[in-house]
Parts: C-alpha cells; structure tokens; sequence
C-alpha cells in the first residue's frame, strides 16, 4: 500500500545518504523503519530521544573536573559523528545518527541540531565554539508525530513548532500513513500468540473494526488514535 511506497522511497534516500524527517501516526513503522536498516545494512546506530527540558547540549560536550579543575568532557554524540565507529577490526566506519520525537524539542533543543542537520556542510557543534566535521557518509535521521508545524489536531499536545530553517535542511521529507491491515495483523498475531492459536478467526473480525475506525478518524468522524500498540 502506500506505506509500502514510502518506505522504498525512504531506502533509496538512506542509500544515497540523504537526511531524513520522517513523521506519522503512532505504530505506522518509522523506528522500525531505521532499526531494520540498521540490522539489515549492519550500520552501527546511535539513537537518542528528545524529552523536552532535558540538556540536549551534554549529548555533544559538558563541563567536568577532576583533582586538576575543571574541563570540558566531549559528549558520545560529538565523538560518534567525527570519528564514525571503531570496529573491531580497527576501521572506522560511519554512524546512523537517530532522533525520536523530534517534534517535541523546544527551540533551544532543536538549534543543538542545525549544524548537523546541514547537509551541505556537515558540521557539529564542538565545546568553546569549535566547529567539528562530520565522518564522511554520517547519515541523520528523525522521526516525530508532527509535520514541525505543531500539533492541529490537538493528540499530540507536546509538539512544538520546528524552526523552518531547521526543518529545510532535511533533504528528504516522508509521511508515513498507517500500515495496511494485512501487513498490521502479521505484527498482531506474533504480538499475541496465544490469542492467534486459540481464537484465530478474532483478527479478522479486529482487521474490519481497524479499517472503519481509521476510515472514520481520517474523515473527521471520529477524534481519536488507533494502532496495533
């Protein structure tokens, strides 16, 4: 279905190394999406979460001391982007930077990002001012329940408004609708397989219910969520 379209389209980004913002519904695979890129390409992933108020500056430097005073501490997120990941066979190869729930950092949280997020430039805030270049083939990544316009809907009420010199930087956009049903019951019945052998003939019944509930929540019929979580 068109989920399915959008994924391809997302691949094909990923390969070329494109910076992605992806954005949907609750349970409509975009986590999922970049965890099985991870798995499947073996592309080492740091992945950090957003959570308004918490200090997105100490993920790249922060302030430390020791008997000798105090100094600046590089964070795992600023060593990870310039120097890519050490393999165990001593050669480094590039990250996939992710970050969930882009949409909720304030603007203060989402600036931390706009070097990174630069594709022409590739760049990473250092500590006293310091510019860092990124690895080579550094791919960036967010996901979120908004657009970056805000929340218009009023479900999802810790989204802020992105920055739109932020949000242009992204060189790939995608909305991810929800999964169709026939690709959704496969994750159900794995999610409850007790259910699944007992009482098959349920998810069939559920499958009916999802399509006309999620019909009528894209109409304006009715104000709600529903997904497999």
């Amino acid at each position: 279905g068109a989920l399915a379209k959008d994924i391809e389209h997302a691949v094909v980004a990923l390969r070329q190394g494109r910076s992605l913002y992806l954005w949907g519904m609750p349970g409509s695979g975009k986590d999922a999406l970049l965890h099985a890129w991870s798995y499947y390409t073996r592309t080492p992933t740091l992945l950090r979460q957003v959570t308004p108020g918490s200090d997105i500056e100490s993920w790249f430097f922060s302030r430390a001391f020791n008997e000798k005073g105090t100094y600046w501490e590089e964070g795992e997120v600023l060593v990870a982007l310039r120097d890519g990941y050490l393999t165990p066979t001593g050669k480094r190869v590039p990250y996939l930077f992710v970050v969930t729930d882009f949409d909720r950092a304030t603007r203060e949280q989402a600036e931390h990002l706009r070097l990174i997020t630069d594709s022409i430039q590739g760049r990473v805030n250092g500590p006293m001012g310091k510019i860092e270049r990124i690895f080579p083939g550094t791919r960036i990544a967010v996901t979120a329940n908004t657009s970056g316009a805000g929340d218009d809907r009023g479900r999802m009420i810790s989204a802020n408004p992105i920055d739109a010199s932020i949000l242009d930087r992204f060189e790939r956009t995608f909305q991810f609708p929800w999964m169709d049903w026939e690709d959704e019951e496969i994750i159900c019945r794995n999610k409850f397989p007790v259910l699944a052998q007992r009482s098959p003939e349920v998810f069939k019944k559920l499958g009916r219910a999802t399509v006309a509930l999620r019909k009528a929540i894209v109409d304006g019929e009715l104000y709600a969520e529903f997904s497999h979580r």
